[in-house]
């Protein structure tokens, strides 16, 4: 991560001024701050006792605008684009997956991700990816994200795709981050596509077959891949030639490109479960 990446910095939700500080600097104190230990520490156990309390609590955490600065908390109010979208994966939405410390640590080894942590209930994470740097393909770049995830059995928060929405601090000893130089992940892919079916997917090729990669979503337009790269999550998949195309199906497996090894990882995530 870069260290003069810089985001807007809220007292709490209900505030409308701001802070300009470097994310990176934000989320070291998430890993060693004593005193936002112990507030979400106790954030934690009040979930379990009352959670409208809980909720009212929560609410008077720091917050930060993930994707960059902004003079008003909406997507008009952008005025530096940061070039990163947090990920929230939660277990309302992942039912399955019960044992986030793990999961948080998985993640921690796709070479994309440049910082995972535990949300402020425990009962989550969230990871920064750096995407591309044009703000209008915000939502595109979250939307191909989502698809690479999904593949990997995890439903990620919709509501991330909202280029102005704000992220509760934390605390995460544990709490993964990466100070080198980012890897971006620059797949796109619009909301009509997002809505197609994925049952079936059509590639033409890389440098194997001579031709320019690209996956596409039933009969739309195709989604960029830069495949000879090998850069961030990449389908296996299962492929024929038919007309001149390829035509390709998921499968059980994706393969995600770590740092030091490349392993396989199945595409549900049972064995998180106790």
């Amino acid at each position: 991560m870069k260290q003069d990446i810089e985001v807007s910095v809220y007292a709490n939700i209900r505030s409308n001024t701001s802070d300009k500080c470097p994310l990176i600097a934000l989320l070291r104190n998430m890993k060693t701050n004593p005193k936002l230990k112990e507030e979400i520490e106790q954030l934690r156990l009040l979930r379990k006792d009352d959670e409208k309390l809980y909720k009212r609590r929560k609410s008077e955490l720091p917050a930060f605008t993930a994707s960059g600065i902004f003079s008003q908390r909406k997507s008009t109010g952008l005025e530096i684009y940061n070039g990163y979208i947090c990920i929230d994966i939660d277990g309302q939405d992942n039912p399955d997956i019960t044992d986030f410390s793990r999961l948080r640590d998985e993640l921690s080894k796709i070479k994309n991700i440049d910082a995972c942590f535990l949300s402020a209930s425990g009962e989550g994470v969230f990871c920064f990816v750096r995407v591309g740097d044009d703000p209008k393909q915000h939502k595109q770049y979250f939307n191909a994200l989502s698809v690479c995830f999904k593949e990997l059995g995890i439903n990620v928060d919709e509501k991330c795709s909202d280029i102005s929405r704000l992220r509760f601090s934390t605390f995460d000893a544990d709490g993964y981050l990466d100070e080198n130089d980012p890897i971006p992940f620059t797949q796109t892919l619009d909301q009509k596509a997002m809505n197609r079916s994925v049952n079936k997917k059509t590639i033409s090729t890389s440098k194997k077959f001579s031709r320019n990669i690209t996956i596409g979503f039933g009969s739309g337009s195709p989604l960029p891949v830069n495949s000879t790269k090998a850069e961030g999550i990449c389908f296996i998949v299962s492929a024929v030639y038919r007309l001149n195309t390829i035509h390709i199906w998921p499968i059980r497996y994706m393969t995600v490109f770590y740092r030091q090894t490349n392993l396989r990882i199945r595409q549900r995530w049972e064995h998180f479960s106790t």
